[in-house]
Parts: C-alpha cells; structure tokens; sequence
C-alpha cells in the first residue's frame, strides 16, 4: 500500500515463490501500479555509481550494505524511507544529498561509510536513527535546515546542555514548535470550529 513506511529485511524471507523486479543491477518490490515501490538489495557490489529508480519509496535495510566501490548515489526526490543500514559499509562513498520528502533515516544508514565528507539533511526528515552516521571520521559537513534545527532535539541533547535527567525524566513528551506568524495566529483563532 501507499502508506507503507518501511519493511525490515526479513519480513520476506523463505518466499520462494516472490518474484523481484530488476532495474539497474538492483531487485525492487512493490505492486502492479508501481513495480519499483522498495528497493530490497544490489545484485552485487561492484558498481562505482548507481540511480535509484525515480518511483522508490523506500530503500529497505541492508540494501546496499558493503557496496565498497560506491561513490556516488542518486536519490530520487520519491524516496522518503531510508531503512536501517542501507548504505553502511559504503567506503567509497564521498557525499549525500536526501531529497525533500525523505521522512526518516534508520539506524546505522550510514555508518562506516568513511569516505563520507558531506551530508545534506532536508527539512522533511523528523527522524534519524541511532548511529545513523556512525563512524564517519572524514565527516566535515552536515547541512540542515537552520530556520528548524529545534526538530531534532531529543533528550540527550537536553543534558548535554545542562538540564539534570531528572527533570528530563518529568517531561511527558519532548517536541518543538513552528513559528507563528500573524496569518497562523488569526487563522487558529477564526478558523476553529468546536
């Protein structure tokens, strides 16, 4: 279905009868609407560069694990999942730009990549994963969104800027809020119904 988010590696497995669809040296699932909905994993790992195919949502985990010779990868603006792992192991890998619309980056997507001196980070990310860029000593540069960087704020970050985990603890839920202006003001106190 359309609304689906995400699929652990495993969620398929022993399906002998599942047939993949081939695009690129790459094996997709998804449905007789869009053939190319999930890219499951490479065919191999020799490959310098590769384009998704511009109708992925979601790139499952492990997908591209240890694809060593992997410099470049091109990520369409469809993609919004990125799975756990996805592209760990990637050494060669120098720099990523995540599209607009990217929802969320799982755990370890990018760890070990260590060729990795570039990240864009676009403004429609509200979740990354732990270690989601794990070991990525030649890392210099993350772009974000500056006008939102409160969005990914979590509890650690709270202690690390001097609250005691205690008072942490007491918090119900830790978020943040967009800036009003005068027209979000009005349209909250005319718009209402209840």
């Amino acid at each position: 279905p359309s609304t689906l988010r995400y699929v652990h590696r495993t969620a398929l497995e022993g399906m002998t009868a599942l047939q993949y669809n081939a695009y690129g040296g790459a094996l997709y699932l998804g449905t007789a609407d869009n053939p190319y909905f999930a890219l499951i994993k490479m065919k191999g790992t020799s490959f310098d560069s590769y384009s998704i195919h511009k109708d992925t949502k979601i790139i499952a985990e492990y997908a591209f694990q240890n694809a060593n010779n992997i410099t470049a990868i091109a990520i369409p603006d469809s993609v919004i999942s990125i799975g756990d792992r996805a592209f760990s192991g990637c050494s060669s890998l120098t720099s990523i730009t995540l599209p607009e619309g990217v929802t969320s980056i799982g755990n370890n997507a990018f760890s070990d990549c260590t060729s990795l001196t570039s990240v864009t980070i676009p403004k429609s990310v509200t979740s990354i994963g732990a270690w989601a860029f794990a070991a990525t000593d030649g890392l210099k540069e993350i772009k974000v969104d500056k006008d939102n960087l409160l969005q990914y704020v979590e509890a650690q970050d709270l202690r690390s800027y001097g609250l005691i985990p205690e008072i942490i603890g007491r918090l119900p839920v830790i978020t943040y809020l967009d800036h009003l202006d005068r027209d979000a003001l009005k349209r909250i106190l005319v718009e209402p119904k209840n």
